[in-house]
């Protein structure tokens, strides 16, 4: 079951990587960070649930924070252009 667990973390962390990549929607990735934290909280005596959402929280993490960053910087320069 823990294995079962850690595998549908690990689909849906690579769900929302693709759907961030085409919104460019940082909020949305950081729902799964949410998400995912509630899950590890509340399986934390699982070692496999434990190292996959961790990796998979930092990674939604850091690119919902690139997107955040690329999204901001692509706004500023259309402001200058107005």
């Amino acid at each position: 079951e823990d294995n079962w667990s850690a595998l549908m973390g690990a689909v849906a962390a690579a769900i929302y990587l693709t759907v961030l990549y085409r919104r460019k929607d940082a909020l949305y990735g950081l729902v799964y960070c949410w998400a995912a934290l509630a899950i590890l909280q509340n399986n934390s005596d699982s070692k496999s649930i434990e190292i996959t959402y961790s990796i998979c929280i930092g990674m939604v993490g850091i690119a919902s924070l690139v997107s955040f960053y690329v999204g901001h910087k692509n706004r500023a320069s259309y402001e200058t252009l107005a």
